[in-house]
């Protein structure tokens, strides 16, 4: 394939990337159409017992709603929260430095200054030439939802771009492994995954911290074939950047060690030569910016604590067989089986033929699935996890496309090269499929027919006033649609009976299924050309239930329309 026509071809899958990355970019944000949906409530402002989280940077964020529930409480969630519970953290945590005093500590530890400078940066450009606006204070943005969502387009558009960056750092590395066809399929690959389009429209670091982390693991590679003290020090310093990202990317350094060894090995020299050089860069490139994790060393403990608390580590096969399921139900059974022999090839050219490189990539996706699938094990079936995979898969990736191309270059048969064209195509093809419905989703999420907005109009106009309402979790946008709360009586503890039942997640019954009757239910989308595709990801227009009970819907007390 001559340079030109790569060119072409990579700028085409850059192009597909954008498009499929900013289509739905507004999807779950605060809205006019929210805001009519809730209760009309004049003390919004003066809330006493609301701790202001901004300017009192000794309360930590991660954790913080309360279970002292008010009903200003709660609607100042739907006022200034997506649908997705961690996007306001990384808008909090930048409005909380005060770059005027040269303070850029967020106090806020989960995401790194690698991610969140960068975002704050855009948000003062933005803010220039007049898209966004600053404010000192969050009440102008209660009665101007449109204002704070802004803030969060900002945000997803950045991340949607740095999944280019993801496209380009992969087929850097594929390249450098087979040839430049393999880059490209690679690129096409990772594009056409719905993990991409699901962490690519959400405004966390993940994506973010993937690109730099696989810079680093180029770098890592390219020790393997010449040394150089250059892709030491290149190395170091983008897995010090990706760690000051999200501190789950401190995995990265395991491939530059056994890439190091590997090499020593190889050349008889010291083991690790160099590995001072990528400590130092490592270590400077994470701790330049993220400087506040020192000074708040206390504090950054704390938060971490808390943050290993939410995850266990369980492994055991029961936990790497359930994540194994979440990434085929999320990527599709194709390409996943496409990933596992592209894992089992590599596995075999690192036995078979000591080859460096796949030594390398093959231990590397070990380690990360015994560490991403022990803690998925405390989180069953959840997508969300995915978010600390994206590395993994990245890798698995590469390792895929490097073993299509192994089986197209053995394949002799001018028959059969066509039929594996054709099927990988339309492995791609179908794959690209789950990730457009994932997109249709988060566009519709996007619009007033929003399955939560839907639903919250429903709940409004049919069920009585003063009916009590039992929620499995408070209300907030990510897991309550948006209706008049004060309008009823909330009940937030499962062991209490009640007239209905709202949820946005599978309901965790008690003892009490048998008393309600499925009322209503708003799906969203999840099929494509009438063929059911995916199990929709669970906060961009995601179902909503209601429940009424049994007694109720047999007396004809209830509405069904």
């Amino acid at each position: 394939m001559n340079k030109k026509s790569s060119g072409f071809f990579l700028a085409f899958i850059l192009l597909l990337s954008l498009a499929l990355n900013i289509w739905g970019v507004k999807w779950g944000l605060p809205s006019k159409e929210r805001v009519e949906l809730l209760p009309d409530l004049t003390t919004l402002k003066t809330l006493p017992e609301d701790s202001n989280l901004i300017s009192d940077k000794t309360k930590p964020l991660v954790g913080h709603v309360s279970s002292s529930e008010t009903y200003p409480r709660i609607v100042r969630r739907f006022l200034l929260y997506t649908n997705h519970p961690d996007e306001q953290l990384t808008i909090m945590a930048i409005a909380r430095m005060s770059p005027h005093k040269l303070d850029f500590n967020p106090h806020f530890f989960q995401y790194g200054a690698t991610f969140l400078y960068p975002v704050a940066g855009l948000f003062k450009i933005t803010s220039l030439i007049g898209y966004t606006k600053l404010s000192s204070s969050l009440d102008y943005f209660l009665t101007h939802p449109d204002a704070i969502s802004r803030f969060y387009v900002v945000g997803r558009i950045a991340v949607a771009l740095s999944a280019l960056f993801v496209v380009i750092a992969i087929y850097l590395v594929s390249s450098f492994i087979r040839n430049t066809a393999s880059g490209l399929l690679a690129g096409a690959l990772w594009v056409v995954l719905p993990s991409t389009i699901i962490w690519a429209h959400t405004l966390k670091p993940h994506m973010y911290g993937v690109f730099l982390a696989l810079i680093s693991l180029y770098y890592a590679v390219r020790i393997l074939k010449e040394g150089g003290i250059k892709n030491h020090c290149l190395a170091g310093i983008f897995a010090g950047l990706a760690t000051g990202a999200a501190i789950n990317y401190t995995l990265i350094v395991i491939p530059y060690f056994l890439a190091s060894l590997l090499y020593s090995l190889e050349n008889k020299e010291k083991p690790f030569k160099g590995g001072l050089v990528y400590c130092f860069f490592f270590l400077a490139a994470f701790f330049i910016p993220n400087y506040y994790y020192l000074l708040s060393f206390r504090e950054t403990l704390s938060e971490f604590r808390v943050l290993s608390g939410m995850w266990g580590f369980v492994p055991d096969l029961r936990s790497w067989g359930d994540y194994l399921h979440t990434i085929k139900e999320v990527l599709g059974l194709p390409i996943a089986l496409v990933m596992i022999g592209g894992f089992f090839y590599s596995v075999f050219r690192a036995v078979s033929g000591k080859d460096k490189i796949h030594i390398l990539l093959s231990v590397t996706a070990g380690i990360y699935f015994f560490f991403i699938g022990s803690v998925a094990g405390s989180h069953p079936g959840d997508f969300g996890v995915l978010r600390l995979s994206l590395l993994l898969i990245a890798i698995l990736v590469i390792m895929a496309s490097d073993f299509v191309m192994y089986m197209l270059q053995m394949t002799q048969d001018m028959r059969v090269k066509p039929f594996l064209i054709i099927l990988v195509f339309a492995m791609a093809l179908y794959t690209l499929g789950k990730a457009v419905v994932y997109d249709l989703n988060f566009s519709n999420d996007a619009t007033p027919y929003s399955t939560r907005i839907v639903a919250g109009a429903w709940i409004n106009k049919h069920i009585p006033a003063g009916s009590s309402i039992r929620l499995w979790a408070s209300p907030a946008p990510f897991n309550s649609p948006p209706f008049k709360f004060s309008k009823y009586n909330l009940i937030l503890d499962s062991s209490q009976k009640a007239d209905y039942l709202i949820t946005s997640y599978e309901p965790v019954w008690s003892k009490d299924r048998q008393d309600y009757v499925l009322l209503k239910i708003f799906e969203p989308i999840s099929r494509l050309f009438g063929v059911k595709i995916i199990r929709p990801f669970y906060f961009s227009n995601h179902r909503v239930l209601v429940f009424v009970r049994k007694d109720l819907y047999s007396r004809g007390k209830v509405a069904t329309d």
